[in-house]
This record gives structure tokens, sequence and C-alpha cells, in this order.
């Protein structure tokens, strides 16, 4: 089984990757022998591996974005903005907007026209 394959596959399907029967589907494989061999070869549940791709996703989004928390965590595929919150805060120690302000470029001040402060 091409593990790089599955790999690159959740990468550029996150959005539409839910579960690992998603997955296996594309695969043509049973979701449990899919989660076998990912662990197998990678040392890693394919689970952890599609939530991990998701939170870099949203971390990368968070800060280079000005989208709205909810709007990011819809557009990397979560399913519930309650749920990914709690995961985003488990994993980092801190909530999406500190993560934002922390790491998020500043914003840039707004001139209003020619001359004018």
């Amino acid at each position: 089984m091409n593990i790089s394959g599955i790999k690159k596959y959740v990468r550029t399907n996150l959005r539409n990757v839910r579960t690992i029967a998603d997955v296996a589907r594309r695969f043509c494989r049973s979701p449990e022998t899919l989660r076998r061999a990912f662990r197998r070869a990678t040392g890693q549940s394919l689970a952890a591996f599609i939530r991990h791709e998701k939170l870099r996703a949203v971390e990368r989004k968070l800060v280079t974005t000005r989208d709205r928390c909810f709007e990011i965590v819809y557009s990397v595929g979560f399913r519930r903005e309650d749920s990914a919150a709690r995961t985003f805060r488990r994993i980092t120690g801190v909530t999406m907007e500190q993560y934002r302000q922390k790491y998020g470029c500043p914003r840039k001040r707004i001139r209003t026209g020619a001359g004018t402060r």
C-alpha cells in the first residue's frame, strides 16, 4: 500500500476527508485494513494524522488570513466549530485567537486618503 499517496490525498482533500472510511473508499480498501497499514508504516494512527493535518491548516490560515475562526475551521473540513476549538486548544495550549495574536502578522494601518492622518 502506498502510504505517501494516502498522505498526499489527505493533505490535498482535507475539506472532504471527514472519516477514515472516506480515505478507504478512495483507495478501495476497508477502513480497518487502511488503519492497520498506516499505523504499521508510520507508527501513527490515520485519525491522528488527519487531525494533525487539519490543525496545521488552521494554524496556517490563522496567521495568513483575516478570516473568522469559524470560517477557517469549516474550510479545512472540521464538522463542528466547538470540537475543533477544543482540539486546537488541547494541542497548542492556546485558543485560536490567542494563536493569531501571537503568531499572526500585525494589522496594517489603513490610510483614509492622501495627506490625511
